[in-house]
């Protein structure tokens, strides 16, 4: 019988063929974890992203709501003067909005401003920009004219007496009053006139449609008023570093990069000192409200029914009051011992077309009613109707009236003698500026700058050194503590015999105490850090409910501040 011999089948993997299994095996382990760790990777990343998007969501309602926080508290004007605006920590400086355990779970909302008088731009305040502080170009036309009517009927040019009223100087009110703007030149200066004046007729260095239809793209001269300041930049000449100076952040603060010459953007000449440019001298959103405290209309000191104004003065302040502003209405200021009446009040000479409309239909109403057309209060005959106008409460102040009383000449008691709460009191009640809701363009004695005043109306250097010198700054420039409430009417110039009275009745009608239109820089932020927002906005407290005028994103500019500066310490 043949043997077979039986051969087993199944074949082993050789050394080689199992190694390469494995390193198959490890590769996909690795892809695979590789894969993984990609994911994860990108799930963090994808969650840090949708957490700090949160985050800037949350910033930006942050801020949006810092803006909501000043607009209702602009609308309470009974508070305003008490709680102060201009530098308040304790109010604007990381208002806690988000409470939490977590220091980056805790939101706030910070209110920040530059301090202006600090040359080396180092500081910063907690509070609001007063728009009223800056020269509104809407309003310089009128500001223009007053200024010639004035050194017409002055006989002078651009001069007037000194703040102490002793001596004559060489006056520096400028009849251009964008001329006391750093950089500012003639040719710039006539071009913005040109662009916000109704005409097309050129000035002598300015420009008109001619000259910005030649420019590529062309386009039109806007003759009309401006809506925001950054239209300035259509004007010729006009340049971002004219406007904004080198404050590239708009954060008012000296960076580094604002300080190295040509190294870094933006240009500066590196002095140390932050130019702001243009920006911190002009607006074209100043106003005030010509109402009472609690929003009531004022009296109209010059209406032409002087029986109204007297029944109301009584009824509100007293009796001898309103005699003595009607006699002031009816016979003016009486000569003093010299036989001369006081300087810069306001004779009474001359009219206005609407005036002389006035006085015949008083005339007409006298000549219809006969004598039964009289009306009388505090024994004076009020049908005549008024021949003086009050144009400041300064034209009260320090004056002896006479006139017919009761069928005798008699000097009618000055209530407001040494009555300095008296004087206060018929600041707010009177309106000078007639009934209008508000009043635009004057100047904010309290915080402008010496390039500001100098603008108005026959001002000497000597009268704005007296002004800026008593501003509530620091020799750094730092806000002081007192309180705004002294200094919300111009009446402090008086009583802290900064400028006398003549000088006051020609500034009144140009300067203010405070105005109703704020600026503000609001960052909302955490306190760890993470992504802020930071907004600038304009609120008009005017209307009523106060409401945002302007509103820019500044966040794409860096958030221009550092945490310890933000954040309640």
């Amino acid at each position: 019988m043949q043997t077979f011999t039986t051969r087993n089948d199944t074949r082993r993997q050789s050394p080689r063929s199992k190694g390469l299994v494995l390193i198959v095996v490890m590769v996909v382990i690795v892809l695979l974890s590789l894969g993984a760790y990609t994911f994860s990777e990108y799930m963090v990343i994808e969650n840090a992203a949708a957490t700090f998007h949160g985050k800037t969501v949350q910033a930006r309602a942050l801020a949006d709501s810092g803006v909501e926080f000043v607009s209702v508290l602009l609308g309470d004007r009974t508070q305003i003067s008490t709680i102060g605006l201009f530098h308040n920590p304790s109010l604007f400086q990381g208002h806690l909005l988000i409470n939490s355990l977590q220091a980056g779970g805790r939101g706030r909302f910070t209110v920040i401003a530059p301090v202006e008088g600090d040359a080396s731009a180092r500081n910063v305040r907690f509070g609001l920009i007063d728009e009223s502080s800056k020269l509104n170009l809407n309003t310089i036309a009128s500001l223009m004219a007053t200024s010639e009517a004035l050194s017409a009927a002055n006989g002078l040019a651009n001069s007037q007496a000194s703040g102490s009223g002793t001596e004559e100087e060489e006056g520096t009110g400028l009849a251009n009053p964008l001329m006391g703007i750093p950089g500012m030149t003639l040719e710039i200066s006539e071009a913005i006139f040109d662009w916000i004046d109704e005409d097309d007729d050129q000035r002598e260095n300015g420009a008109e449609n001619e000259i910005y239809q030649s420019l590529t793209p062309p386009y039109e001269c806007k003759n009309d008023k401006l809506e925001t300041l950054d239209e300035l930049l259509l004007v010729r000449g006009v340049t971002p570093q004219l406007l904004f100076g080198e404050d590239a952040n708009r954060n008012g603060l000296l960076d580094p990069n604002e300080n190295d010459g040509a190294l870094t953007a933006p240009l500066d000449n590196a002095d140390g000192m932050l130019d702001r440019g243009w920006a911190a001298y002009l607006t074209v959103h100043s106003r005030e409200l010509n109402l009472q405290t609690d929003r009531t209309p004022r009296i109209d000191v010059n209406s032409n029914t002087l029986s109204d104004v007297y029944d109301k003065l009584e009824d509100e302040m007293s009796e001898e009051v309103a005699k003595f502003v009607i006699a002031y209405r009816l016979f003016g200021p009486a000569p003093d011992a010299s036989g001369t009446t006081p300087e810069g009040s306001n004779p009474g000479g001359g009219s206005t077309p609407d005036q002389d409309l006035k006085k015949l239909a008083q005339s007409l109403g006298a000549a219809v009613a006969g004598r039964s057309g009289s009306v009388t209060r505090g024994g004076m005959d009020l049908s005549g109707g008024g021949k003086f106008q009050v144009k400041s409460i300064f034209d009260l102040l320090e004056v002896q009236v006479k006139g017919t009383i009761d069928g005798t000449m008699q000097e009618v008691t000055n209530p407001l003698t040494d009555n300095q709460d008296t004087v206060t009191q018929l600041m707010e009640k009177l309106a000078t500026h007639g009934k209008d809701t508000y009043i635009e363009g004057r100047i904010n004695i309290n915080q402008a700058h010496r390039e500001v005043l100098i603008g108005l109306p026959n001002i000497t250097e000597d009268i704005v050194h007296r002004i800026v010198s008593a501003q509530l700054r620091g020799a750094g420039g730092e806000p002081l503590s007192e309180a705004d409430g002294k200094r919300s009417t111009t009446m402090w110039l008086y009583t802290d015999k900064i400028l006398d009275l003549p000088t006051l009745r020609q500034l009144d009608p140009f300067i203010t105490g405070k105005g109703d239109v704020f600026r503000m820089q609001v960052l909302g932020h955490f306190d760890s850090g993470g992504p802020v927002v930071r907004i600038e906005a304009i609120v008009d407290a005017t209307q009523n409910p106060p409401q945002p005028i302007f509103f820019r994103d500044l966040t794409d500019l860096g958030r221009g501040y550092t945490l310890p500066q933000l954040v309640t310490k």
